[in-house]
């Protein structure tokens, strides 16, 4: 690691944008040597004063390494291993010597040369991406790069967008990196894609409250309109075809009590939901069995179900309409700046280094590439890969602040189809036992969603979504639904699937906004089985943590990362499915 005396110069080195005087001779003690000699040599006995190329003027050496022995008062091994930012010796941008860089074994695409750029710029027919892969569709610098481009993560680009869309969209640049754009695995699409306002914490219900009222209105707001010479008004006319069934929320003798308390908060907040009676509930919906309970909360407005896929898709096609790029590529790592001076001996001697992240390395599908992509901030919206990617930037593997992981994690639940042909009928709502199974009617053909979030005991070690557990719904999911509505008892397993939540370990509530440390990295993860009906309120809060310094809408400081550091748990009591 450097000297911290060395540090006057400039705290943090800056990114690839660099610009320099003309060369000039420097100190007499300095030998100048080309790119050549330096990439022939045997790195390991390159001497001190051979780290100067001719390339790099005086004026690039005392602004990055200080003012003071600028060449004689570092050695070779402050450089050698730039790429390794565990190591502690970034010194990116240095550029003494011609390398080849790569990033877990795939070559990181770098400006080419000079006299390339320029063959390629006279070139009739340009290369395509996979010949030339400097040059792609999106750009090299962003104001905003969100990882993750689900529901959660078009949402937020939308939401961006929004407040840029009628003006220069280079003021104001946007990107989006997702790995799966079938979204054939992802959360979104393979959830339940329910809606309702039965929680205990208020910012779970003024979400919720937001996200019924932004699908209401969905097709207005999210339309796409066509040029004026098109025949069609509209590209693009989202309907979301929200179901308003409800939900039905049961308590036995031992959880009437907090059902009560969670109504009284929901009332508080506006929610229309009412208490029932077992005698109610049997008048209401004759097919269901209410010889063991207490009690039930039924919402009769602004809850139900809708289409996860076609929200995502008005989301991303609107973020794309207001000049969002979308990138098609997974985040294998980060690039820290260089903080002189400052970083944290680990015990096997290494070193880490505390500046904060400005690149990302996205591993290219279409040609097995990495492309550093930078970026004035970063937001972390890939459900239960969050972590790892927190692990790119340091977050939880350092010391004070960043020794603390992301208490994000994929867990694997079931969702199960069956088939009754005499089960409840339509007004069927989403119906959620005590024992925590839930189904509810899907279509005109007597489908049945339905499922239960394991115990302890039971939770899945994997998160193959290949692999659904049948006996778990034999042994565990059946009986506890033919317990509650005798109609099942002659239903027939039809599909099943598997989904990953993004689980929070620390107190299952979702983590929203910046990291007290990288303050340019803000996180949305942690929503478990409901990020899609959070993700319009969530998406607008984003927004004005960036633009407004501060929530202006629903405040939702609670969720923020400051909580697991000080340990202060903000548990959800009805946090079901």
């Amino acid at each position: 690691m450097f000297s911290s005396s060395h540090s006057a110069g400039a705290n943090f080195s800056s990114s690839s944008r660099l610009f320099a005087d003309e060369p000039k001779d420097l100190d007499n003690k300095t030998k100048s040597i080309n790119i050549e000699e330096v990439k022939s040599k045997d790195i390991g006995n390159v001497k001190p004063n051979d780290i100067v190329a001719k390339s790099e003027p005086e004026t690039f050496i005392r602004k990055y390494w200080g003012s003071s022995g600028a060449v004689d008062d570092y050695t070779v091994d402050d450089i050698v291993d730039w790429r390794d930012n565990d190591a502690g010796y970034v010194t990116y941008p240095y550029r003494a010597y011609d390398y080849n860089e790569k990033t877990l074994g795939f070559p990181v695409i770098r400006p080419p040369p000079p006299m390339d750029r320029i063959r390629e710029g006279m070139r009739l027919n340009p290369s395509s991406p996979i010949d030339y892969p400097y040059i792609q569709e999106f750009k090299q610098r962003y104001d905003i790069l969100i990882i993750g481009g689900g529901l959660m993560g078009s949402s937020i680009a939308y939401w961006l967008s929004q407040r840029f869309s009628h003006g220069d969209k280079d003021q104001f640049s946007i990107a989006v990196v997702e790995k799966d754009p079938s979204y054939r695995n992802c959360n979104t699409t393979l959830s339940l894609g329910g809606l309702r306002q039965q929680f205990s914490l208020p910012e779970h219900i003024e979400m919720s409250l937001f996200g019924a009222d932004f699908m209401r209105n969905a097709e207005r707001i999210l339309a796409v309109p066509t040029p004026e010479d098109h025949k069609d008004d509209y590209f693009n006319l989202p309907n979301v075809r929200f179901q308003p069934h409800g939900y039905l929320v049961l308590a036995d003798d031992a959880g009437l009590e907090q059902l009560k308390a969670s109504h009284e908060i929901q009332k508080a907040y506006g929610v229309q939901s009412v208490m029932l009676t077992p005698k109610q509930m049997r008048r209401r919906f004759p097919w269901l069995n209410t010889h063991d309970l207490a009690g039930g909360c039924l919402g009769v407005e602004n809850e139900g179900c809708f289409d996860t896929w076609n929200l995502l898709q008005a989301f991303k096609l609107k973020a794309m309409k207001n000049g969002v790029d979308y990138i098609h590529g997974d985040v294998i790592d980060f690039r820290n700046h260089r903080c002189d001076g400052v970083y944290y001996t680990k015990q096997d001697g290494t070193r880490q280094v505390y500046g904060r992240p400005f690149e990302a390395q996205v591993l290219l599908d279409n040609v097995d590439m990495v492309y550093p992509i930078e970026f004035s901030r970063c937001v972390l919206a890939a459900g239960g890969d969050t972590r790892r990617l927190g692990e790119m930037c340091h977050i939880g593997k350092g010391h004070g602040a960043l020794s603390v992981p992301i208490p994000v994690e994929k867990r694997k639940r079931y969702i199960y189809t069956q088939r009754c042909a005499n089960g409840p009928g339509l007004d069927c709502p989403t119906v959620i036992d005590p024992s925590g199974t839930f189904f509810r009617r899907q279509g005109y053909a007597g489908d049945y969603l339905c499922g239960k979030n394991p115990t302890p005991e039971q939770e899945p070690t994997d998160t193959d979504l290949n692999w659904v557990d049948s006996e778990y719904f034999d042994k565990v999911v059946q009986p506890n639904l033919t317990n509650r509505v005798s109609a099942f008892e002659n239903m027939k397993l039809e599909k099943m699937r598997a989904v990953n939540y993004d689980h929070n370990m620390f107190d299952e509530s979702p983590i929203v906004g910046m990291h007290p440390y990288h303050s340019n990295v803000l996180m949305a993860c942690g929503f478990g089985g409901h990020s899609a009906q959070f993700a319009p309120a969530v998406g607008r809060a984003i927004q004005e943590l960036l633009l407004d310094d501060w929530y202006t809408t629903i405040d939702l400081s609670r969720f923020s990362f400051d909580r697991v550091l000080n340990q202060k748990q903000v548990r959800e009591a009805s946090m079901v499915i």
